[in-house]
């Protein structure tokens, strides 16, 4: 595989990343700030989380196996695990305090919730995909 293949996969790769966490930002948007019924679209959550694999899936299949060591390299995984270090961060600064004012303001707790962590995931997600960007 080529490094214009390679970097086609990686797009995508990050595309998918991208998209993913803006989807799950729409849901946590859609949980805190929308009708009471809304709460049930964090349960397509999880088929946002699954098409995300399928597509990591096929990347990783397409790639080959020399193609996955570059894929996946040290410069990703570390890429991976600072956004997971900035999410949590964040999720302790900014998000379960800002999520907790809104509860205690009036909003439902289960809102609440099911908000802050679709919210924690999304950032990740779009953390990873800039981070990556950035870094290639």
């Amino acid at each position: 595989m080529d490094s214009a293949q390679l970097h086609t996969l990686s797009l995508v790769r990050n595309v998918a990343f991208a998209a993913t966490g803006t989807v799950l930002m729409g849901f946590a948007a859609a949980v805190l700030f929308g009708a009471l019924g809304d709460i049930r679209l964090a349960v397509w959550s999880a088929a946002a989380g699954g098409a995300l694999f399928v597509i990591v899936f096929a990347v990783s299949a397409l790639a080959g196996r020399k193609g996955n060591l570059v894929l996946w390299d040290e410069a990703v995984q570390a890429d991976y695990a600072r956004s997971q270090r900035w999410a949590y961060t964040l999720a302790i600064i900014v998000i379960f305090p800002g999520i907790a004012f809104a509860i205690f303001v009036g909003f439902d707790p289960l809102r609440g919730f099911v908000a802050s962590a679709l919210t924690v995931g999304a950032v990740q997600l779009l953390l990873f995909s800039v981070f990556d960007l950035i870094g290639r």
